[in-house]
């Protein structure tokens, strides 16, 4: 799952999940859920509020239409960012739907993580460069094609065809 309560992959509370899956050279496959920000979050409230507390347009929109794309893209930045993806190069992640909106994103996430611009966070963030983003894509990511065609030619800005492969939505979607 993209999270457990507002735990996203980069959580340094996964540490030692990692390890095990370092260890094991596994391959990792991340479907979307609800999101969940854990300052909105609270896990008394029934699930209604906390929709609409981290996803304000839930009561007007269906949550796979936007929110699992952004609650994907969210949790893959993070495990770049936080450093957990390079610290573990033996295990391999499955990022669903073309990418989500990661291709979109990651000009921005590498432009943004450097310094002078990363200068509030609660954690320590890896630096990212296109060039290892893209080194990191080729050696421990795939992406499946479920099912966004017109995303493909993005996400091959920074993937190769090697790490498609095949994935459908069925029976969510047609």
């Amino acid at each position: 799952m993209s999270n457990y309560h507002g735990m996203y992959l980069g959580d340094p509370r996964l540490a030692p999940v990692y390890a095990k899956l370092q260890a094991r050279h596994a391959t990792v496959f991340v479907h979307p859920t609800l999101p969940c920000i854990a300052r909105t979050c609270n896990h008394s409230d029934p699930i209604p509020t906390r929709l609409l507390k981290s996803a304000p347009l839930a009561d007007a929109y269906v949550l796979p239409m936007m929110e699992y794309f952004f609650d994907s893209t969210r949790t893959f930045a993070d495990l770049l960012l936080s450093g957990t993806a390079a610290a573990h190069p033996d295990i391999t992640f499955i990022v669903p739907h073309c990418g989500n909106a990661l291709p979109s994103v990651l000009d921005r996430v590498c432009r943004v993580s450097t310094p002078p611009m990363m200068i509030s966070t609660t954690r320590t963030v890896q630096p990212l460069t296109v060039p290892v983003v893209k080194e990191m894509f080729a050696k421990q990511f795939m992406f499946d094609l479920a099912p966004e065609p017109n995303q493909i030619h993005q996400l091959l800005r920074w993937a190769t065809h090697d790490r498609l492969v095949y994935g459908s939505d069925v029976p969510f979607t047609p």
